[in-house]
């Protein structure tokens, strides 16, 4: 038996010994580790790039492979697995118990009257030293069942507001992607132009500089025409920067590898987008707020702490636990070694009950917080929807004026070029001028951007969401169709469409 003890003392030490926990720092070679299998993970499984990516091609790309939105999925489907773990708290609880154990010594007791003192019995026992039992019961309390339930509704709503950032990240990266997709599509166009921009006037510099060494003109005229040259290098060797940036923006958008080259499909008509002419900027407001996801996201909130105030009700009531249950106990001295249990038991915590006016006070109080943060939400999106209509209609009219200076500096590069063949004009005019020309030429795509960004923030503002509800299959060329068709519609007149089924739902 003392080995027993022995051995049970040595046990709890090496257990106890286990717990001890040091820190243990990740090295270097465990980190490069993970960083490359990272880089795998980036970009696996993605459709190779087979030409030129259009511009709803992005979108759809965007759409299926950012991290960011992939991201918000994996939080919808936590919301929706948070959920499901939730409702089985409803469900009664069942729990097994079987085990051995064994006394060091037998379980023995004496009686002793109570009113004489004396030993009434010699000592005795009816348990063995060592036995075998184990039981399973089902306990269901009603009081939890219906504070569980009011934890399932708050977590149903949680997967909703997950379900709505989703929508709201997907409307920001389609806004996004707009933009840079035509800034990048600037720099494809332009790219090889201030290039030769940028080495024909290094050409004259050069030039210009042997003229000086070898005191062919005054040394004054040759600084000038040195100065001048090198603000022009300096300006077009920032657009050319510009021009890079732009392109790997719109990569990290798509989440295609550092590195990849690809080209645009650019459309051959560049033209005014037409899409929200139609409707005065009050349907527009009426829209935002029927279909932005912050304001579905604030209804929800308001829900769950609705369902708070409930919770801390329910707590103030009587509990009443009903349970059942098997047991089984191997003890020889037992007459029924085998036998079930059924009862009740009402429970009442009485703190519950008094902090319970106290936890109603705050969930409606939340609930107030809610309400006004809701109308302060609905106030801000109809200061968006007016500044991003105002910026679209002020950047349709910029668009127009860039098109129009574009068109003048070309003729008056062709113009400096005639005449420099025919010695009319330097060769710094002519460098001068096509630099103007690219330049005009940039800030014409550039507002063109511009205008496609406002475009992008006038759907974002009004939660419209790019993507139908419903597709055949989530292969980049069929979510590409699906946004193309979306925005076409809406160019058709599908928003106005949207506008009628709100105001109908809004008036019933």
């Amino acid at each position: 038996m003392n080995m027993k003890i022995l051995f049970s003392v040595v046990i709890g030490a090496v257990l106890l010994g286990a717990c001890t926990v040091r820190p243990s720092p990740i090295s270097i070679s465990d980190r490069s580790l993970q960083a490359l299998a990272d880089r795998a993970l980036m970009f696996a499984g993605q459709e190779e790039i087979d030409g030129p990516i259009t511009l709803y091609e992005g979108m759809a790309r965007g759409i299926k492979y950012n991290l960011d939105h992939r991201l918000k999925i994996m939080e919808q489907a936590t919301a929706i697995a948070g959920l499901n773990l939730t409702q089985f708290d409803m469900l009664p609880r069942v729990v097994a118990q079987a085990g051995y154990t064994e006394r060091s010594n037998v379980l023995a007791a004496f009686s002793r009257s109570v009113l004489t003192g004396r030993e009434t019995l010699e000592p005795s026992t009816s348990q063995d030293r060592g036995r075998w039992a184990g039981n399973i019961v089902y306990t269901w309390n009603i009081l939890d069942f219906g504070v569980s339930y009011f934890q399932a509704r708050q977590s149903a709503d949680r997967v909703l507001i997950a379900g709505e950032r989703r929508r709201k990240v997907v409307q920001n990266l389609i806004m996004d992607i707009r933009f840079a997709f035509w800034r990048a599509a600037a720099a494809q166009l332009l790219g090889d132009r201030v290039q030769e921009a940028l080495n024909q006037a290094q050409v004259a510099l050069d030039d210009s500089r042997s003229i000086e060494a070898e005191s062919l003109q005054p040394i004054i005229t040759s600084l000038r025409f040195q100065q001048s040259l090198l603000e022009i290098i300096r300006q077009l060797e920032t657009l050319r920067d510009e021009l890079l940036q732009a392109k790997t923006e719109l990569a990290s958008l798509l989440n295609i590898r550092p590195g990849t080259d690809f080209e645009l499909e650019i459309p051959d008509d560049i033209s005014v987008p037409q899409d929200l002419r139609q409707i005065t900027i009050d349907k527009l407001e009426d829209l935002a707020l029927a279909f932005r996801p912050e304001l579905y996201e604030a209804d929800y909130t308001e829900r769950i702490n609705a369902q708070e105030a409930r919770k801390a009700i329910v707590r103030m009531l009587p509990g009443l636990e009903l349970n059942s249950g098997g047991y089984f106990d191997a003890n020889s001295f037992a007459f029924n070694n085998t036998w079930a249990e059924l009862g009740t038991l009402f429970t009442w915590n009485l703190m519950d009950l008094a902090s319970g006016p106290t936890a109603i006070q705050y969930g409606k109080a939340q609930q107030q917080v809610s309400e006004l943060q809701r109308l302060a939400l609905s106030m801000a999106i109809i200061s968006q929807v007016r500044l991003s209509h105002q910026q679209y209609t002020s950047l349709t009219q910029q668009y127009k004026r860039a098109r129009e200076i574009k068109e003048v500096n070309q003729r008056i590069a062709e113009y400096t070029v005639a005449r420099v063949e025919s010695r009319s004009e330097s060769g710094l005019a002519e460098i001068r001028t096509q630099a103007a020309a690219i330049f005009a030429e940039l800030m014409e795509y550039q507002t063109y951007a511009m205008l496609q960004n406002a475009l992008g923030r006038m759907y974002a503002s009004l939660g419209l969401d790019p993507l139908p509800d419903v597709i055949s299959d989530d292969s980049i060329a069929t979510v590409a169709a699906s946004i193309e068709g979306r925005f076409m519609a809406w160019e058709k007149g599908d928003i106005s469409q949207l506008l009628s089924d709100a105001m109908s739902v809004q008036l019933q």
